[in-house]
């Protein structure tokens, strides 16, 4: 979310190598933009703990965990407006690289700091704890449904408008809740009726987190790939297809054609 199309490096500019090895594979680096204060530098610390955890160096490790937690602690303090999509950014990143347990580590020390600082019933803290039991895959275990989800994007839609980032961010929770009640649910015609709605609710997604974030950015991005899968639950493999193929094109420019 800190990276926007407008900055990237232009063709002819000089390639790096993300490895460091002598590889002829070489892709731009989309340079980072605007300074996003602390938002930024959570999402840096999140990952960077989880490059020392993954290296086994634990003294680091808790450090930066600490250090994290400190950081989401002031952006919860100033209810900054992109924590939300941070967390739904970080919790898909760390999934796309196969870290589920260091995700639920870093994402748990977060919940421990909402549910020290907002009170039980704030929907930032519900979405807290959704993206604590998403990270460690056990919604099936939480008491987070759909319906809970609905009324936390309800809440934000009615005080702060349809476009504002909390109101986007509650939308893809709720988006992605419905396909994941419906893949669980033993009633056929009741998990079609989630999927259907799954599919409406991200092509709302996609058209306000465009007009707000961008076409490109990482949000949009996912509420492309979650559209592509509620309409394949549908069995609409064309449109499926056809909304990946979309979702490829456009995270090139933000990616790199070599991620």
């Amino acid at each position: 979310h800190t990276i926007y199309t407008g900055d990237l490096p232009s063709p002819n500019q000089a390639r790096q190598n993300v490895l460091n090895e002598s590889s002829e594979e070489f892709m731009a680096i989309p340079s980072s933009t605007r300074d996003r204060g602390g938002v930024r530098t959570w999402v840096h610390l999140c990952f960077l703990a989880c490059i020392y955890k993954f290296r086994n160096n634990q003294e680091l490790w808790s450090k930066i965990l600490v250090d994290a937690a400190s950081a989401f602690e002031e952006l919860l303090l100033r209810r900054d407006p992109l924590i939300l999509v941070a967390l739904n950014l970080t919790v898909a990143i760390l999934h796309m690289h196969d870290q589920g347990d260091i995700a639920k580590a870093i994402l748990q020390s977060s919940l421990d700091v909402a549910e020290r600082r907002l009170d039980s019933g704030d929907p930032i803290r519900t979405c807290v704890r959704w993206a604590t039991a998403a990270s460690a895959r056990e919604l099936k275990q939480s008491d987070i449904t759909s319906e809970v989800m609905r009324g936390v994007f309800e809440t934000f839609n009615d005080q702060l408008g349809a476009t504002h980032q909390y109101t986007i961010a509650a939308l893809y929770i709720l988006a992605w809740m419905l396909l994941f009640d419906g893949s669980f649910s033993s009633d056929k015609e009741r998990a079609n009726g989630l999927f259907e709605e799954a599919e409406e609710k991200m092509e709302q997604l996609y058209k306000v987190s465009s007009s707000v974030l961008g076409s490109k950015h990482m949000q949009s991005l996912m509420a492309l790939t979650s559209l592509s899968r509620a309409q394949l639950n549908q069995g609409k493999d064309n449109a499926a297809i056809a909304t990946m193929q979309k979702a490829i094109i456009d995270s090139e420019d933000v990616l790199g054609r070599c991620h």
